[in-house]
């Protein structure tokens, strides 16, 4: 059994809050989030905070 989600916040939002400096992508909401499919992450980088895309 497959699970879906949704992704509704703003990148800008994320960006204040984990106090990121570069967003290296566009990502729109969206409402039907798929197994297998890419979505926005917050990924601990050698004691720092980088936004990525990893597979869900």
């Amino acid at each position: 059994m497959c699970g879906r989600f949704t992704f509704v916040t703003n990148l800008e939002k994320w960006k204040e809050r984990f106090q990121i400096e570069v967003i290296p992508f566009d990502a729109e909401p969206r409402y039907n989030i798929a197994p297998g499919q890419f979505i926005p992450a917050i990924i601990a980088d050698r004691g720092e905070r980088r936004i990525g895309q990893l597979r869900c």
